[in-house]
């Protein structure tokens, strides 16, 4: 691994014949923390005691601030990178859909199993949608809708 400034400032590394944008691989670490922040919560509600709604709160917004960081990174890097994106998407999928469900559905388990249930796939299916949505007819230079880790 060599690092080095190309012609323009911005350090790439050398692993073998790949040249890597030190800004590409900070952009996937960052994507590859929201998967971990979303997946905590995802794994602690299914398989064992679920955490307090204030830690929940904190890794949904740990994941959303890791989002925020790998698209200006992943911009700033300037190289297209579609495991990146992919990457992305799946992590936002885990993050802001996924365990936002599953939060839903254990604070509802107690009123009434079916009604947990029903809000929490209707809350996944509305984010999934959302993000499905973003992926198939991206925008340029405006956002239209709510995004991902507002909804979360």
């Amino acid at each position: 691994m060599v690092g080095r400034m190309d012609k323009i400032g911005k350090r790439t590394f050398m692993f073998g014949i790949y040249k890597i944008d030190l800004y590409a691989i900070l952009a996937i670490l960052a994507t590859i923390a929201n998967l971990l922040a979303g997946t905590i919560i995802c794994v602690t509600i299914l398989f064992f005691n679920p955490l307090d709604p204030i830690t929940t709160a904190r890794l949904i917004s740990l994941g959303a601030g890791f989002d925020a960081i790998d698209g200006k990174l992943a911009r700033r890097s300037n190289t297209p990178n579609r495991f990146g994106s992919k990457l992305d998407t799946a992590a936002d999928q885990i993050t802001f859909a996924t365990a936002p469900a599953l939060i839903i559905w254990h604070l509802l388990i107690d009123t009434s199993e079916i009604f947990g249930i029903i809000c929490g796939l209707i809350y996944f299916f509305t984010a999934s949608f959302r993000l499905s949505r973003y992926v198939m007819a991206p925008t340029y230079g405006y956002f239209e809708g709510m995004p991902s880790p507002a909804g979360g």
